[in-house]
């Protein structure tokens, strides 16, 4: 009985191995290897890569590599091989039989230096199906200085390796740079450029961005990259404090130098700079440079502190503050537009109104004055007739005077008078004193006027002066006059 029951737990392990073991399958193995040749910049150079199986005949095999852009450009390669993109390059093919599979790539040598070209994914299968499991490999380009210039030509150069220049030197533009290159404070980022969108580096507190180019020499650097006209230029930072730093710029066309300041050359870390030196004070000079906000202005370099600070001049101490006052009545405006609309409005209105009742109030005057000159006004020439009518009627007083026969009475009387009044003249104390002749003879027409409506001169009057007997005393005509002299 347990000789049976041995049999049966015998029978049923078996059964259930047995299914296990029919779906095993070993995979092939493979290896695959590159070339570490070497080369010099401007030269060209060939890495060959190869998937061996063993004792086993390849079918295929497929492989995805990256390069350093900024080491090597790629020129082409054996037929299979096509780039994905910048700095990535993908081979498949099929076998012919053997246990070997491979493909060649070149290369143009950029830049001094070691670099290497590695495998992103790698697959491979033998006869039959059966998938190789790949041990990948690199490969290692020792790069020279060389005499052969950097040429990347422009017609079959990608878009993100324009060429640059400045000054006059020629650079390309690159988007292959390490992470290591890159200065303290700054993170990549995307831009359009060249057409397309390229990879650069910003400052991550500021607004600063750098493009990584390659000379002729195949060595690569960061940049100053001006995104509002799209050009590059020599990047050169300068520590002004623990917190803060400058870029020292070249000079731009239109800019104004202070006075009293002489332009001389400023050479760092085999770059030349515009500088200018104070010719009134010795060992300070003034830098153009663009601060990390962005902001660009001068800076005064103190040669015996050895430190930099910004330079404001009194015009641009007056502007900034004129600035900032149109600032802040524009800025009122602007939040309060509607407010400050209806305002003026309303005080054009009024303004309007007060022309309107002036122009009134003028035109009414206006009227008031013709009409008072049109009743009762008189010109010039009516005071000219009213001047002889009274010189007239005074010459007839006076000649009623004369025809009276007693006129001879008045003989000693008027020869004292004359005598007395001989002393002074009258018309020259009036003439002195300016008294208006004008005057007195308006009075002395309304006097006559009254005289006449009183008949006080008529005809009869006359008569009885003539009929009276007067005999004048000379005693009554005792006067005793003063010398003004």
């Amino acid at each position: 009985m347990k000789t049976m029951k041995r049999i049966a737990v015998f029978i049923l392990v078996l059964c259930l191995v047995l299914p296990v073991y029919s779906v095993i399958s070993y995979a092939a193995n493979g290896e695959v290897s590159f070339t570490d040749p070497e080369a010099k910049t401007g030269e060209t150079v060939e890495v060959t890569c190869a998937l061996r199986a063993g004792g086993k005949s390849l079918d295929s095999f497929e492989i995805t590599v990256k390069y350093d852009s900024a080491y090597l450009y790629f020129e082409g390669g054996d037929s299979g091989v096509t780039k994905e993109s910048e700095g990535v390059l993908k081979f498949s093919g099929s076998g012919d039989g053997s246990n070997r599979i491979g493909f060649t790539m070149k290369f143009q040598a950029l830049q001094v230096g070691t670099t290497t070209i590695e495998v992103m994914e790698s697959a491979g299968t033998v006869e039959g199906g059966e998938t190789v499991t790949c041990t990948n490999g690199n490969s290692t380009i020792q790069i020279q200085q060389g005499t052969t210039p950097v040429n990347i030509p422009t017609d079959t150069a990608d878009n993100s390796s324009a060429a640059v220049t400045i000054g006059d030197k020629t650079y390309n533009f690159s988007e292959s740079f390490k992470s290591s290159d890159m200065p303290v404070g700054f993170v990549e980022t995307t831009l359009t450029y060249n057409g397309g969108e390229r990879k650069f580096i910003q400052q991550e507190s500021g607004s600063i961005v750098l493009g990584y180019l390659i000379d002729s020499e195949g060595k690569g650097d960061f940049y100053l990259y001006n995104k509002d006209d799209a050009t590059f230029s020599v990047y050169e930072q300068i520590a002004v404090s623990p917190t803060a730093s400058i870029v020292l710029l070249m000079a731009e066309e239109g800019l104004k130098i202070p006075d009293g300041y002489q332009e001389v050359k400023l050479t760092l870390n085999g770059n030349e700079f515009p500088a200018w030196q104070d010719t009134a004070h010795e060992g300070f000079y003034l830098v153009y440079a663009m601060n990390a906000n962005g902001e660009k202005a001068f800076y005064q370099y103190d040669t015996v502190e050895q430190s930099y600070q910004r330079y404001i001049t009194r015009n641009a101490v007056s502007d900034e503050k004129e600035d900032k006052k149109g600032g802040k009545l524009f800025g009122f405006i602007e939040s309060n537009f509607l407010l400050v609309g209806i305002g003026a409005g309303a005080l054009l209105l009024l303004l309007i109104i007060i022309i309107v009742i002036l122009a009134v109030k003028l035109r009414s005057c206006n009227r008031e004055l013709d009409d008072l000159y049109g009743q009762g006004g008189y010109d010039d020439g009516d005071e000219e007739d009213l001047f002889e009518r009274g010189e007239e009627r005074k010459i007839e007083k006076r000649g009623k005077f004369r025809k009276s026969d007693k006129d001879d009475d008045f003989d000693y009387f008027n020869a004292d008078l004359d005598d007395d009044f001989s002393a002074f003249s009258v018309d020259d104390d009036f003439d002195d004193s300016g008294y208006n002749d004008s005057d007195f003879d308006d009075e002395y027409y309304e006097d006559e006027d009254e005289d006449s409506d009183e008949g006080f001169f008529d005809d009869g009057d006359d008569d009885e002066f003539e009929d009276e007997d007067f005999e004048l005393d000379e005693a009554d005509f005792g006067v005793d006059f003063i010398d003004l002299d």
